[in-house]
């Protein structure tokens, strides 16, 4: 088989796997403004590269394999080749892209990085937004509540067992409430102030006696006045007592190369709180 055909054989499973998993995706604001269509392909969130700069007033034009971005309304070139490096502010960045069709994908939290952007995910309603950190978007928050029928139904079901049992709940811990977490973040980083450069992996650990599950994870890097500066989301899932999860690596370009210190991580940090069972009380008779 000639190198073409496996080329062409493997784009078109990168392709399928991409439209595979082309469902229920999340939603991109960028300066609150909608961003278009979105993709997921391993862990990684994709949105059109027309679509992403279009939603944040930017302009962009080819200069060679470059792709040059500046802010406002200007010329917007066609786009007709997959940028090798992307420019903007004099700072050259590379980002994954690739097509779909007549589409440009693009790495959504790496293009905002090159463009200075700040990130927020919003779990509730699924969405990113992408903005300037003196601009910091409205709430996406959506609240949802349990029919009274179906704690009724639940609770009754664990009455008929000889136990009551406290239903488990989702719980949140932000900020200064982690130290109350079972869960336990642990971040090791990079930080260079004249590049801005900040990179480093974060790891959570259940410090618990029993099994956590729905474990998830905003992670994020603030100012020296407690401003967001950036954002990621970190699906850890269910782990068991004592155990650890995989590294999530980060990078990010700090507009304002200010230093990084511990103090500038904080996390919000949400799980399913296992339920307790108590032994039924009975009268001796």
């Amino acid at each position: 088989m000639s190198k073409k055909i496996i080329g062409v054989t493997l784009t078109v499973f990168f392709i399928l796997a991409l439209l595979g998993t082309a469902g229920a995706e999340a939603t991109i604001y960028v300066k609150n403004q909608p961003a278009g269509d979105t993709l997921s392909f391993s862990g990684k969130l994709y949105a059109t590269l027309n679509g992403f700069l279009s939603a944040g007033n930017y302009s962009w034009q080819y200069q060679g394999d470059t792709l040059v971005i500046t802010d406002g309304m200007g010329r917007r070139d066609t786009l007709k080749k997959v940028p090798v490096n992307y420019s903007y502010k004099g700072n050259v960045f590379q980002v994954h892209t690739f097509t779909v069709g007549k589409k440009y994908y693009v790495a959504a939290t790496a293009l905002a990085g090159g463009l200075q952007l700040a990130k927020r995910f919003t779990s509730s309603s699924n969405t990113y937004d992408y903005f300037n950190p003196a601009q910091i978007p409205p709430s996406r928050e959506v609240i949802r509540s349990t029919p009274p029928e179906e704690e009724s139904t639940d609770m009754t079901e664990v009455a008929q067992s000889g136990t009551t049992e406290q239903q488990s709940e989702t719980v949140t811990f932000k900020d200064q409430e982690v130290v109350n977490s079972v869960i336990k973040p642990k971040n090791e980083f990079f930080s260079d102030y004249r590049s801005g450069e900040v990179r480093g992996t974060v790891s959570y650990a259940n410090t618990s006696a029993d099994k956590i599950t729905g474990i998830s994870v905003v992670f994020k890097i603030i100012d020296g006045d407690k401003n967001l500066l950036t954002s990621w989301s970190h699906d850890v899932g269910d782990l068991e007592p004592g155990a650890k999860s995989k590294d999530f690596s980060y990078f990010w370009l700090n507009p304002s190369a200010f230093t990084i210190v511990d103090s500038s991580f904080t996390y919000e940090i949400t799980y399913t709180k296992p339920a307790e069972k108590k032994p039924e009380e009975t009268t001796d008779k």
